[in-house]
Formats: C-alpha cells, structure tokens, sequence
C-alpha cells in the first residue's frame, strides 16, 4: 500500500493483542508503508514502563498521529513520557441531516435523551442513580434512552425496581437522529471516558444543550454554563450538583441551545473525511487518492461573507483560543 490509515477505538490499541502485535512489527520493519495513527477514545496505558515501549514506538514511526483535542495528545504525552510532535487534530463524520437548529420542542416536561452504548464507560448509572432521588422524582422530567450494549439488561432491570419504567425509557437503536432531537431538549452524558462524543457534537448543531462529563477533548468544545453543562468529576454528587443547576435554569436552556449550535458549527470541520484523505495523500504521495476524490477548493473571502445571520453573530463570540484548540 501507499499508505495506510489504522483507526483505534481507543488511544493503545496498537501496543496491545496480538493482531497489533503482527500489524505493528510490519509497519516499524519497513518505511515503505508510511502510517496515519487515529486515536478516538482516552484510554489508560499499559502499567509498566516497559510495557508502553510498543506504544511508544508506534507513536514515533507514525508520519501523522491523528487526535481529536489538545488535551489528548497532552495527556498521553504525560503517559508516554514522549513529544508527539507529529500530532494533528481531527474530526469525525456525523450522522445529522438538518442545516440548523431544530425548533425547540413544546410542553413543559423537561425531555433528556441518553445516546450512547449502555456500557459502563458511558455513565448512565450514574444519572439513574441522581434521578432516582427524591427532588427529581417531583419534577416533570422524563427520559428517553437510545443505545444498546452489554449492560441494558442489568440497567433495566433497576430502573424498574426504583419504580421509573415510567420517567425512563429504553427505545434502543435510533438511526435518525434529527428525530431524536425533534423531541428532547437535552443530552444527558455522564461519561468516565471519552474522545469527543459524536452524540454531543449532534445534539448540540441541533440546537440542544448537553450535559457532559470533563473528560477527553469535550472541554474544547462545551462552553459551562453557556452551551451546556460540564460535569467536573463523572460521579454521583457532582452529576447531581450540575443537574440542579440545570433545573434552575431550565427557562434558559432554550437561549443555551442557541449558543450551542453557533458555535459548534463554527468548529466544526465540514468534510473530515476530505481531511484524513489529504493526510493519506501526503504522506503516500497521489498514488494514495482516489482519482474520483478531488481536493476541495479553498474557500474565498467573498464565498465566507455568505454565512447565515447567525453564524456571523456567533463568529464574534469564538476567541483565538477557541480556535487554536481545534485547529
């Protein structure tokens, strides 16, 4: 191959099993197969010093280490004990259809939606266990579950022994996203881990504010108190402080998924796929495109100014750093 693009799930994948194992020794053998190395989801490294060496030297003989924020690739920089001073920021595609924020969905419940794999990592115990409480149980809430994974049996089984199969339901797998917005008004997403959520990143260009934990690169990109809420530890306590402040402000959250959408578009990279290919293209040489793939046209200052009126007012909002951190 002119060159190969290997996409983790995590951030180690290729220093462990043995699959990676035999795809690794023949990436470092040879340069004739130069390498892009994607890392999605933060991820812990390998517990001895030693052990991290495969990692290490997967790190160093990629041309390009593809990371989804600044502080991922500063995180593992502390893991490793390396510069990765041949890291870029990427994107991923999302699964969205609309061209602006959805209209804000009527009545007085307070609708969340949970998007994501039921799997511990994804933390909706946690929310179970904040909702369950005494406060929100006489509220007007309900919450609308989309996802599967190993541990829905379990999860079901508890939400109908607290007596909420009534405020909390499981409606599996939804490929239409837009539709899942139509009717909620938040994303509720207490992770322990993440890269940057694809669910967040789609709520909020719908127009919705999200609840997220601090972890991986969701900092970038989630304002506290403006486009969403930022969930400081993924635990019990802090989930449920950062909840109370959204129901105290659930007059506002309207305005906040404004703010949301605004800027999230502004980020966000219009055609990720057309930028991993460049990528490709660069270090493999044009042997490594597609002849069907062209490279999209610079955008001119005049074609720029045709923004709509809400993106023109947001642009004022976004500062230096904004930028910086997704660039």
């Amino acid at each position: 191959p002119e060159a190969v693009l290997i996409s983790q799930g995590g951030t180690y994948d290729i220093s462990r099993g043995k699959e990676f194992k035999q795809l690794r020794r023949a990436l470092l053998q040879t340069d004739r197969w130069p390498f892009v190395l994607l890392c999605h989801c933060e991820q812990d490294p390998p517990r001895r010093s030693k052990s991290r060496d495969p990692a290490r030297d997967a790190f160093r003989a990629a041309r390009i280490v593809g990371m989804l924020s600044h502080d991922l690739r500063a995180k593992s920089e502390r893991q490793l004990e390396i510069a990765i001073a041949n890291a870029r920021l990427f994107q991923n595609p999302l699964n969205i259809n609309s061209h602006g924020p959805l209209p804000w969905p009527k009545g007085d419940s307070l609708k969340f939606a949970f998007v994501g794999r039921l799997e511990w990592i994804k933390g909706f115990d946690l929310a179970i266990e904040v909702l369950r409480s005494a406060a929100w149980r006489e509220r007007d809430w309900r919450l609308d579950v989309y996802g599967s994974g190993e541990l829905q049996p379990e999860l079901e089984a508890q939400v109908s022994t607290l007596g909420l199969s009534d405020r909390i339901c499981f409606r599996g797998f939804a490929s239409d996203i837009d539709s899942v917005w139509r009717e909620h008004h938040v994303l509720l997403l207490a992770s322990r881990a993440e890269g940057v959520p694809n669910s967040m990143l789609e709520a909020m260009l719908c127009g919705r504010p999200v609840v997220v934990s601090n972890v991986g690169g969701i900092s970038a990109w989630v304002r506290d108190g403006e486009t969403g809420y930022i969930v400081a530890q993924p635990d019990v306590p802090t989930l449920a402080a950062t909840m109370e402040r959204l129901w105290s402000d659930r007059n506002g959250l309207e305005t906040m998924g404004s703010a949301a959408y605004e800027r999230t578009f502004l980020l966000r990279d219009r055609d990720p796929a057309s930028s991993l290919l460049r990528w490709l293209e660069e270090i493999g040489g044009p042997a490594a495109r597609s002849e069907k793939q062209q490279t999209p046209a610079v955008v001119s200052q005049s074609q720029s100014l045709q923004l709509a009126p809400e993106t023109v007012t947001a642009s004022a909002k976004l500062s230096a750093s904004d930028v910086d951190n997704l660039t």
